[in-house]
């Protein structure tokens, strides 16, 4: 073979080589990208099966719940407004100036404190249950007599009269309070004349319990005081529930439970008589800003309200914020309950439906936060045994009927 033949098999070999890698290399690409899509289906199928697969156990464990023992309680909740028992209104007869500080807001009053001064005479406040109304002079007779005699003995001033009587015993005690608070005796007694002295009505007043708190100022030195001069209490407070218009509402009444958070202890009480304070709607068919018509506004709603009978701890603070939980429905100790959910409505009946698919037919009690009471629950039923959720219950028809 010359020179020139094997020059053109060497380029005809080239040229077919380089035509065979010309296909050869797409060909290469693509069996490439079928590898990698199928290597990355697997995987995919892989992480959606084991995905799955952890996925049932926690599916399964969804469809059964347990029964239970314990104690269930329906309740309803509210604030509770604390108020003063007995309050009393301190009006002057006679209008004057304030010439030493009276008693300051929150000051707590004893029997036979003064209240204020009024142009350098004292008020004083005797306890009684019989409110005061007159002048005391000797020869006066009466229940409010006999409950100053009583106040003046328990300060511990000597009263041998007839009981209410306003002898000179009375009159004598009278002049001795007022010598040892530092104040001139009444109508200017003096020594000799101590058996005589009276008692202004302008100069007491009589309240009843022993204890009284101020709540308002009873008189700023220098001041022109006449009519109210400040209120008065008895120390004793009054719990009140305001309730809504709730369904739950509407099953309050006197006599159930209740237990008091917020005053630093719980405080056990019971669920007094219904009051009921009116709250007014807002008014209908009225420009903004402007008042309905009488004839067109809403009628007012009215909450109800309860008192509640508890006995508060001592130095309770009144502008604490109480709350009140009062107890409607209290299941026995220990009762056997089962998750509402799993409860069965069928034909008027209520049922469970057991792993095995075996429903049982049951009554229920009380029933609070998503769980029932079982009441007389049968030989069957037990703590620890497992009942389906009532969401299956189609799966349950099918496992059934098949």
């Amino acid at each position: 073979m010359n020179n020139g033949t094997k020059k053109i098999a060497e380029t005809t070999g080239t040229a077919s080589a380089r035509r065979t890698r010309g296909w050869l290399v797409p060909i290469l690409v693509i069996l490439l990208i079928i590898t990698g899509g199928f290597s990355v289906y697997a995987l995919v199928s892989g992480m959606n099966t084991h995905i799955q697969s952890t996925r049932e156990p926690e599916r399964a464990q969804k469809l059964t719940v347990p029964l239970r023992t314990q104690t269930l309680i329906r309740s309803y909740s509210s604030e509770v407004q604390i108020t003063p028992a007995h309050t009393q209104d301190i009006a002057l007869t006679i209008p004057g100036v304030v010439t030493r500080p009276g008693a300051a807001a929150g000051t707590i009053l004893h029997n036979g404190d003064i209240v204020s001064t009024i142009n350098e005479r004292p008020l004083f406040i005797f306890s009684s249950d019989t409110p005061a109304y007159r002048d005391l002079v000797p020869g006066s007779v009466g229940r409010d007599v006999h409950a100053l005699q009583v106040a003046l003995e328990n300060m511990g001033y000597s009263i041998w009269d007839t009981e209410g009587h306003y002898g000179e015993a009375t009159a004598n005690a009278i002049y001795s309070l007022y010598i040892d608070r530092g104040y001139a005796p009444p109508a200017d007694t003096d020594a000799e004349n101590r058996y005589s002295t009276p008692l202004p009505r302008a100069e007491y007043t009589l309240m009843e319990g022993n204890d009284y708190s101020v709540m308002n100022s009873c008189g700023v030195k220098g001041a022109q005081v006449s009519g109210s001069l400040c209120t008065l209490h008895d120390g004793n407070y009054t719990l009140t529930l305001s309730a809504d218009n709730s369904d739950t509402a509407r099953e309050l009444a006197p006599g159930q439970q209740v237990r008091i958070t917020g005053a630093g202890e719980t405080i056990q009480g019971t669920l007094g008589e219904q009051t009921s304070s009116a709250q007014a709607a807002p008014s209908t068919n009225s420009a903004p800003g402007q008042a309905a018509p009488a004839a067109q506004q809403a009628p007012a709603a009215t909450r109800p309200s309860f008192r509640i009978n508890a006995a508060l701890p001592q130095g309770i603070n009144p502008q604490a914020k109480l709350r009140a939980n009062v107890i409607i429905q209290q299941s026995p100790d220990n009762a056997l309950t089962v998750m509402e959910s799993a409860i069965v409505d069928r034909n008027g009946a209520r049922e469970l439906v057991l792993e095995n698919n075996e429903r049982v037919a049951i009554s229920t009690g009380v029933c609070a936060q998503g769980e029932c009471e079982i009441t007389n629950p049968p030989a069957s039923l037990r703590a620890g045994l497992n009942v389906k959720l009532r969401e299956d219950r189609n799966e349950i028809g099918k496992e059934s009927r098949a």
